[in-house]
């Protein structure tokens, strides 16, 4: 597979202010379009979206139609708080992306996939193979991965996999899905930014990490490469992972993925990430934070 294929464009940030690190802000439409343009010219096929995005499915559906035909898989996430159901929130997808049918509809966490479940069989009858190819589950935790992967209704799932969230955390539950021929998706491959940050500018929920994050560092220095094409590439290589969510603010931060993407020879060095494990496994998940 070639590593553009791959990558997954992910458009939080085409609709709202979203990341730790993000300095930008939202970006314009003019910017996402230029975004998007270039990710089509180099393979980058698949976007990850959301209802909840802002306006993120709009912005897409105007590319859309700007093109007269999509060009892309789309992936969205069903919206279900504040009493939405999942048959409105996909109408209200289908017309913001201005299409008829999306690759893969995700419930946007476990929760909304738990409390759906007694629906599942009405929304497979009346949307798969015709409004949507795909259903899938967005997870953070190894245990809602577990429960997910033995679900025949489910296609695909979503988890964090990065240089913090690793191997050594992940592998077994994800290897666990691909064996009940699951598609893996992954994101948070830079902790929302939170691997660019000076340590000693980390907030102090986040100081705990320090250490970790010292050490990825220290290995980015060793290998000679970049923080960013390490964390990438890292993600990348994993052979249970069929796609790697990645973020953008601007057009050069896309630019410059693309570049991380195709950096090689880190065997030795993912060895090494792959033994790195976290004490404060519960500061992985940005939730967290606050």
């Amino acid at each position: 597979m070639k590593i553009s294929c791959k990558l997954i464009l992910g458009t939080v940030q085409f609709g709202l202010n979203y990341g730790v690190n993000n300095k930008l802000g939202q970006m314009s439409i003019l910017e996402a379009h230029e975004i998007l343009d270039l990710a089509l010219k180099s393979g980058v096929k698949t976007l990850d979206t959301a209802a909840a995005y802002g306006s993120s499915e709009r912005v897409i559906g105007d590319f859309i139609k700007s093109k007269g035909h999509n060009p892309f898989n789309i992936i969205t996430k069903l919206a279900l708080k504040e009493g939405r159901t999942w048959g409105n929130s996909l109408q209200s997808s289908y017309t913001d992306l201005g299409v008829e049918k999306i690759d893969a509809l995700m419930f946007h966490s476990y929760k909304d996939y738990v409390n759906t479940k007694g629906q599942l069989q009405e929304l497979l009858d009346s949307q798969k193979g015709k409004g949507f190819n795909k259903l899938g589950v967005s997870v953070y935790t190894n245990e809602e991965l577990a429960a997910v992967a033995t679900d025949e209704h489910i296609d695909l799932v979503q988890a964090p996999f990065n240089l913090l969230d690793n191997d050594s955390l992940r592998s077994e539950a994800l290897r666990k899905c691909k064996e009940h021929n699951k598609e893996v998706h992954t994101r948070s491959a830079y902790l929302q930014g939170l691997f660019f940050m000076d340590v000693k500018d980390l907030p102090e929920r986040l100081k705990p990490l320090r250490k970790e994050l010292g050490v990825i560092h220290d290995i980015s220095k060793a290998a000679d490469i970049s923080i960013g094409a390490l964390a990438l590439s890292y993600a990348l290589s994993k052979p249970y992972i069929d796609g790697v969510l990645i973020g953008v603010d601007s057009l050069n931060q896309l630019e410059q993925n693309l570049q991380w993407a195709h950096t090689e020879n880190l065997e030795s060095y993912f060895e090494m990430m792959d033994n790195l494990k976290v004490k404060e496994v519960s500061l992985l998940n940005p939730v967290n934070w606050n």
